[in-house]
């Protein structure tokens, strides 16, 4: 009897770490934190609600899942009865489900804390961060991460020259500003008159009245 108890608590076991096994990306491992990858495979819903968990993995075909950041609003407001009909469709993430995509992205790691106050799973688990999202069927691009985006292994940093190009300029057309405004303020000084000098008083004496006798 107590070993038929013990070996299906070990069947059970086993089989909850295997479910857990099967649910972790063989793509995202320790040694490749913060690098940038691609994987292939059809979109789900990871959780539980659309809504109220919105946890999205990619499913391989050898059924690996790999937690993905959603790169869609999870829904879209109706546009006033009199707006223009949008030229490009307004996707969402329901949109997506069930399609198969080439994900690009960084391997990231769930940390709780001020930073990230809505993780995608617990603390210590992996994920990509998604920068561009291809479906496979059509070749098109339906996601590309915004060029301000920080790429992986890059952190912004305060110290020495930007490398903004606009930076750089407006920092330049300041410096040309600075030098304009130099001779105007040496000018300004200079610009009061003196006042107009005193005419110089005659030597001559007033000629003298005649005296009468």
């Amino acid at each position: 009897m107590l070993r038929t108890a013990f070996a299906v608590v070990l069947f059970v076991s086993l089989g909850w770490a295997a479910t857990l096994a099967g649910a972790d990306s063989v793509v995202l491992q320790a040694g490749t934190v913060n690098e940038r990858m691609t994987i292939e495979g059809r979109l789900e819903l990871a959780g539980e609600n659309y809504f109220l968990d919105p946890r999205f993995v990619i499913v391989d075909e050898q059924n690996h899942r790999t937690p993905v950041t959603s790169w869609a609003p999870l829904e879209v407001p109706p546009l006033p009865p009199d707006a223009p009909k949008p030229k490009v469709p307004r996707r969402t993430m329901q949109d997506y489900l069930q399609r198969r995509f080439s994900v690009t992205g960084i391997h990231r790691v769930v940390v709780r804390g001020p930073q990230h106050p809505d993780p995608i799973g617990a603390p210590g688990e992996s994920y990509l961060e998604v920068e561009i999202v291809t479906e496979v069927a059509t070749g098109n691009v339906v996601f590309k991460a915004s060029s301000n985006t920080q790429p992986a292994e890059e952190k912004p940093s305060n110290e020495g020259p930007s490398n903004d190009p606009k930076q750089a300029e407006a920092k330049v057309r300041a410096e040309a500003a600075e030098e304009r405004a130099k001779p105007n303020a040496e000018s300004a000084g200079d610009s009061e008159e003196p006042p107009p000098p005193t005419p110089p008083q005659s030597s001559q004496n007033p000629p003298e009245r005649g005296v009468r006798r």
